[in-house]
């Protein structure tokens, strides 16, 4: 898993969906609407930033659960639009 990737995410996780005195500590797999980390609204936000931050374009067929549902799953997506171009949808949800 690409490391600075899911530094940059947690970084916005931490700075805009957890309350600021936040003792639990969440790990990449640790599905993010199950935590209460994100919801609907949240994740409209998230892949904002994602798009913003790694130049991506995603398309609303990839606006999935599975794909954004943990920091883990938004990395491996990421990394996979990465290689497919921006302007292509993922055909297959990537998976650990």
């Amino acid at each position: 898993m690409d490391e600075n990737v899911s530094e940059v995410l947690w970084e916005f996780l931490r700075e805009n969906c957890l309350p600021r005195q936040c003792d639990v500590v969440y790990g990449d797999d640790d599905n993010l609407f199950e935590a209460g980390i994100i919801d609907s609204a949240g994740v409209l936000a998230f892949v904002a930033f994602i798009e913003g931050v790694y130049g991506l374009s995603i398309p609303d067929e990839d606006l999935l659960p599975e794909n954004f549902k943990s920091v883990a799953t938004a990395t491996r997506y990421i990394g996979a639009r990465r290689r497919a171009g921006s302007g292509a949808a993922v055909s297959e949800p990537p998976h650990a």
